[in-house]
């Protein structure tokens, strides 16, 4: 009987996964998650746009040959990420 029983729940979630989930897991309204969940989201966020523009910063120092702290006609410096991620994440807090 057990075995029966996980095939059947492997079967709908494979039918369930070729139509993207929607059919096994049902969508949850924004207003029902707890606050956690979004202050967590957001942290991740802002730790991907900042592990982006990291990333391109470091790139653009290795074609320029110098470190950037300020701004210039290559983009962002270090200073302005740094402080736009503290800004983000303090809004993350507020949330």
């Amino acid at each position: 009987m057990p075995p029966l029983i996980l095939l059947a729940c492997a079967a709908a979630l494979y039918l369930g996964s070729r139509e993207g989930f929607d059919a096994v897991i049902p969508e949850v309204p924004e207003e029902s998650l707890p606050a956690i969940f979004f202050h967590g989201h957001c942290m991740e966020r802002s730790d991907q746009i900042y592990q982006n523009e990291i990333a391109i910063h470091r790139k653009t120092e290795k074609i320029v040959g110098y470190g950037r702290f300020r701004d210039d006609i290559h983009g962002k410096g270090l200073t302005r990420i740094t402080t736009e991620r503290l800004e983000r994440e303090e809004q993350c807090k507020q949330s």
